[in-house]
């Protein structure tokens, strides 16, 4: 059942705006249009913006922007690296993160939700995170790093998601028609704070766990990354900001550790 739900959302995610019947995509995977039914119906229910059109079939709305492992990995430059889990709905990323390394995974993993009901931010403060409204998401990461080399981690994910919003932000200055296109100027503050010029729009929570702090190194990293995106990426995915990120921030981190895994 749910490598059918699997294969049923990428087949119409790929067909985005056109109706496929039942039948064709019973025909297509060889089951029943029973089948097909009830992942549909299934998928509906997770919150998958599938359409049931009249007696035609179904179909997924030009330009809807649903996060998907699928959508993600098509974006990344180390896609067979990085374990891929998307969630619609969870507590914390982070948390999760931290749950998958208490049951011994070691990563590397990217973690990202639609919706968080417990995002973290510093200070145990709690980061609003709304459904389809932003990025959340965690990366994983094995890393062979001095405890010195902290701060780097947390200034490899700030230059990772500056980098990624501003070349947005000129894409669709570039590709405005008017000149009422407003500029943004993406920046972070305390390394940790994320701005759309005075606007506070997102944070960066790093944390990091050893198996042995006599050797006074990182093992694993847990970086969280949490952004608003209101006004900011008129016509570019959220599949395809996650997977930025993650490829700058995997790639800086890579460079930078010991660790040959990574």
């Amino acid at each position: 059942m749910m490598m059918l739900k699997e294969d049923l959302y990428r087949e119409l995610k790929s067909n985005e705006g056109s109706v496929m019947s039942g039948q064709q995509l019973a025909d297509l995977y060889r089951v029943s249009r029973t089948a097909v039914w009830k992942a549909v119906r299934s998928l509906q229910e997770e919150g998958y913006p599938i359409e049931s059109v009249g007696r035609k079939g179904y179909r997924i709305a030009k330009g809807t922007d649903l996060l998907t492992t699928d959508g993600i990995r098509a974006f990344l430059t180390q896609p067979d690296r990085i374990e891929i889990r998307v969630f619609r709905t969870i507590d914390s990323t982070n948390g999760e993160a931290e749950r998958m390394i208490a049951d011994g995974f070691r990563g590397p993993a990217l973690l990202a939700a639609e919706e968080q009901t417990r995002g973290r931010g510093h200070n145990r403060s709690t980061f609003e995170s709304p459904a389809a409204k932003g990025v959340y998401m965690t990366l994983l990461l094995p890393l062979r790093l001095p405890f010195t080399e902290v701060s780097f981690i947390s200034r490899a994910a700030a230059d990772a998601v500056t980098g990624t919003l501003s070349g947005i932000c000129r894409q669709n200055l570039g590709n405005a028609e008017t000149a009422a296109q407003q500029s943004h100027e993406i920046h972070t503050e305390k390394i940790n704070d994320i701005y759309d010029g005075d606007r506070k729009i997102g944070g960066i929570l790093c944390e990091v766990l050893a198996s042995d702090l006599e050797s006074g190194c990182i093992d694993v990293a847990v970086i969280g990354i949490g952004i608003h995106l209101d006004g900011l990426p008129a016509g570019v995915t959220r599949d395809r900001i996650t997977a930025s990120i993650t490829s700058r921030l995997y790639r800086s981190l890579y460079d930078r550790s010991e660790n040959p895994d990574v």
